[in-house]
């Protein structure tokens, strides 16, 4: 296996408010792909995440871990790759995104229990959908894909009464939507950074207010829906480390959107440490689980490989 095989890993950690860690399992490390994400289900009990192989393939797969110390079962096992997944409102089903039709993005969904197939949620003929949400009623769907604009879009569908979805905001990603369904948190790429954007949900274009300053991206409702988390990040590769501060604002809705203060939840690691770009809010709101990234680990294991192939190929070029 070179370098390039083994996935990076990470250690799943609590992190309070001032930055202060907390280990989820004590010796619990798992690998991760730059794009594959984590979720928590409703009730914060368990923990979804898209897992590489640990072979040469690039495969990913959702995994379940029960919280704190349950095991970890594997949910999808589809040749395509499965990342980017959501839980229904009642727990019952995990969504996720993966290139099963005609290698183009679409959205799954599969029993968290394990029982039964994986049955398709959201596909567009000719177009990737991917990184779905549902509201908290279950009346909605919300995804991003190109509908509107040449670039991705916030699209949404109402299952069961819509046959098509409709794009809701041009040019934005990463959805997120409040607990109590009344406001659509999303990141938009502007002139010089991301930052995040609040809108009324459904009726999007009767409001529009930026939350972040000076850059945000990967936006976070806590279950109140009175609290948007976001990581302070500029110029920043999507789905890449996260460098920056992961902020929070205190959000008061009546009797309109006002943000009340921002302030710095869990600040940006020294030195070369990161964050996972993903991360989840617990259902009290007091903190955050996010996995810490073995960079350190990932440097050392390049540089073994390095030496590994050097002596081999020594060795081969050494008469006998």
């Amino acid at each position: 296996m070179n370098s390039e095989d083994a996935p990076p890993r990470g250690i799943p950690v609590w992190v309070e408010r001032g930055g202060r860690e907390t280990l989820v399992e004590l010796d619990w490390t798992v690998g991760l792909s730059i794009g594959g994400g984590l979720a928590l289900s409703p009730d914060g009990g368990t923990l979804a995440l898209a897992i590489p192989a640990t072979t040469g393939r690039r495969q990913l797969d959702i995994w379940l871990k029960e919280l704190p110390r349950g095991p970890m079962t594997r949910l999808t096992s589809h040749p395509s790759q499965s990342y980017h997944p959501f839980w229904s409102p009642d727990g019952r089903m995990v969504g996720f995104t993966s290139p099963r039709l005609a290698g183009l993005n679409s959205l799954w969904q599969r029993p968290a229990n394990g029982s039964g197939d994986d049955d398709s949620l959201l596909a567009v003929g000719g177009a990737n959908v991917w990184r779905g949400a549902w509201s908290s009623d279950g009346r909605w769907l919300l995804a991003s894909g190109p509908l509107a604009t040449s670039s991705n879009d916030i699209i949404a569908i109402g299952p069961g009464h819509d046959s098509m979805p409709v794009a809701l905001v041009n040019s934005a990603l990463l959805p997120s939507l409040s607990p109590d369904g009344k406001w659509l948190a999303y990141s938009v790429q502007e002139a010089e950074r991301r930052e995040v954007y609040v809108r009324p949900f459904p009726e999007v274009n009767t409001g529009k207010w930026r939350i972040s300053v000076d850059g945000g991206d990967y936006p976070k409702w806590s279950r109140q829906s009175d609290q948007l988390f976001y990581v302070a990040v500029r110029n920043a590769e999507i789905f890449g480390p996260a460098s920056g501060d992961v902020m929070v604002a205190r959000i008061r809705t009546s009797p309109s959107l006002e943000v009340v203060d921002r302030s710095v939840f869990a600040p940006a690691l020294r030195g070369e440490d990161r964050y996972y770009w993903d991360f989840e809010v617990s259902p009290d709101g007091s903190r955050l689980l996010m996995v810490r990234l073995l960079l350190q680990e990932q440097r050392m294991r390049r540089r073994l490989v390095v030496v590994d192939n050097f002596f081999e190929e020594l060795k081969a070029k050494v008469p006998r």
